[in-house]
């Protein structure tokens, strides 16, 4: 399946957010790990399942707890959530 220019410029900007995130962390660490493993499971799924995916997000309905929304700012996330 392939994806647009658009979807694949806006994949690009989210996994160098990524691994900007993944770099505050030390080489290796828990956290580093996990936010590494996140852009690549961001990569496969937005090149094998980019329409569907987009889908899913555009009708997901969930908001954040108090405690999520405060993690996320720690991490230095902003959210409109």
């Amino acid at each position: 399946m392939a994806i647009s220019q658009e979807q694949f410029g806006e994949l690009e900007a989210e996994l160098e957010i990524l691994g900007k995130i993944a770099a505050q962390f030390e080489a290796g660490s828990p956290q580093e790990v996990t936010i590494r493993r996140a852009a690549v499971a961001l990569f496969f799924v937005v090149m094998h399942h980019g329409d569907s995916f987009e889908a899913y997000l555009a009708n997901f309905d969930q908001k954040l707890t108090p405690e999520q929304l405060a993690r996320l700012k720690e991490m230095g996330l902003e959210t409109d959530s």
